[in-house]
């Protein structure tokens, strides 16, 4: 075996393993992140292109080489859609398993790989460990209903997304089309689709100045919602929502905040518990099954106003007493 080959080989599948964490410590939303990785991609492959001065290609080539692309930002989307519901450390195994066996299925039936008898059986034994592989690290011994809905509902969207990474290693191979000269095109196929889901991702948050905040959030940042009398501090860190009393109201902007924040964790002063019951139920309505909930005296409330890892203080236009909260990020992946 040739030891370079082998080892240019790990390349991709050691950075493979290492993007979801990357992206996450950037923080962002799964869109940003999407548009991000395949803009990245499209500088890259453009600087390699001139640098290289391999001709553009043209009529099929170029089909295949667009539709490679497409399929392969496709599948980063419905990982990404998995990775907000078991996150990255269950998600990439699976992903990774059902690639690979996609890949293998196609070279076996499609391109003739593993000639006879003998490399079939070994290739497929070889498969069916992987799946186990790929079982055991998601495997639970005492799984919550919760947890295994989750799971399902992540390996349906891992299947889907791999009909996109299918498309990504079996569309070039329609054609003859070498992966110096495919490079380019592919890269112009992922801007594509990740333009396409930017543009169909729909959102509710209107305010520039709560969207930048929640896109600059990474794991464990904070971000709080206020009522009208909470004492924000005047700086950089303040959103002032408020118009006039109730108007907008507390529960209304988190709910919209929620819609495009992944929390783990979040605080609420422990007065509200006798103070505004109405509230707290409310909030609770809100709050996924698995997000951990601490309550804390309301004079430490105020004192995360200014903590280091906040990332942004919304005042609302709500009365209530003790309608306030601290969100904790979580990841999306």
């Amino acid at each position: 075996m040739n030891l370079v080959a082998l080892l240019i080989g790990l390349g991709p599948l050691i950075g493979w393993g290492l993007f979801p964490t990357i992206a996450s410590k950037f923080g962002g939303k799964p869109v940003n992140q999407i548009i991000g990785a395949t803009v990245g991609t499209l500088i890259f492959a453009f600087v390699f292109f001139i640098s290289t001065g391999h001709g553009f290609p043209t009529g099929m080539d170029l089909f295949f080489a667009l539709l490679s692309g497409a399929g392969w930002s496709f599948g980063q989307i419905m990982t990404f859609k998995a990775f907000e519901y078991v996150g990255s450390s269950r998600a990439m195994p699976v992903t990774t398993a059902f690639q690979l066996l996609g890949a293998s299925l196609w070279g076996v039936f499609a391109l003739g790989n593993w000639p006879g008898v003998t490399n079939k059986i070994i290739g497929f034994l070889a498969l069916v460990v992987i799946l186990i592989g790929a079982w055991m690290t998601v495997w639970s011994e005492h799984p919550e209903a919760t947890n295994k809905n989750l799971l399902r509902k992540a390996i349906v969207i891992l299947i889907i997304g791999e009909i996109g990474y299918w498309l990504y290693s079996a569309a070039p191979q329609a054609t003859d089309i070498g992966g110096k000269a495919a490079f380019l095109p592919q890269a112009i196929g992922m801007v594509i689709v990740a333009v396409i889901y930017g543009l169909m991702k729909k959102t509710a948050l209107l305010n520039s100045h709560v969207s930048k905040a929640i896109a600059t959030i990474g794991h464990y940042d904070l971000l709080t919602v206020n009522d009208a009398g909470m004492p924000i501090p005047n700086d950089d860190r303040r959103i002032d929502l408020a118009v006039t009393k109730e108007l907008p109201k507390f529960i209304d902007v988190l709910e919209t905040v929620l819609s495009e924040m992944k929390i783990q964790k979040i605080y609420l002063a422990e007065e509200i518990k006798t103070n505004n019951a109405t509230q707290l139920k409310q909030i609770k309505a809100l709050i996924d099954d698995d997000v951990e909930i601490e309550f804390i005296p309301h004079s430490e409330m105020k004192a995360y106003l200014s903590h280091p890892l906040n990332k942004g203080n919304i005042r609302t236009g709500e009365i209530t007493p003790f309608s306030n909260i601290i969100l904790e990020s979580n990841v999306t992946f």
